[in-house]
């Protein structure tokens, strides 16, 4: 009989398994940098476009947090005030701005509750920045909306 090797052991295979799923959920604690910085982007081009887009009196969507769910990732809450809601840690290098690790397989595009306040949700499939702003001012009119009621 011969004998096995020990890179094929079951046991290393099985510690090598684990080592991996180890490295892949120490990666997904970090937030996207890249992604994060992007939302920011969408967030401030929303921004910008509302003076010109004048949508309903009395709705301003730079008064509104909002989550931006990236799937398998986490979340990324901007235009938030005051203290960042539990389990956000602030971006450093951008105000107003904290991620959440979760590993979420995809989330709705709605307004929900997030620390007692309504936000604007958007579930972010694609990076594509017209998209984005374009779902993301009809979920916060949604909460501009429930708020005027």
């Amino acid at each position: 009989m011969k004998r096995q090797t020990q890179a094929f052991h079951p046991w290393c295979i099985r510690f090598g398994f684990i080592l991996l799923a180890v490295a892949a959920n120490a990666a997904n604690a970090q937030h996207p940098t890249s992604d994060v910085h992007a939302i920011q982007r969408v967030h401030q081009r929303l921004l910008e476009l509302h003076p010109r887009a004048q949508i309903w009196p009395g709705f301003r969507p730079d008064t509104l947090p909002y989550l931006f769910v990236l799937p398998g990732r986490g979340h990324v809450l901007v235009g938030w005030r005051g203290a960042l809601p539990a389990g956000f840690t602030a971006v450093e290098g951008l105000s107003q701005t904290g991620f959440k690790p979760q590993d979420a397989l995809r989330s709705a595009s709605t307004s929900t509750e997030l620390g007692g306040r309504m936000v604007a949700q958007v579930s972010v499939d694609a990076l594509i920045e017209r998209d984005l702003i374009t779902i993301a001012a009809h979920e916060a009119f949604h909460v501009f909306e429930g708020a005027s009621r």
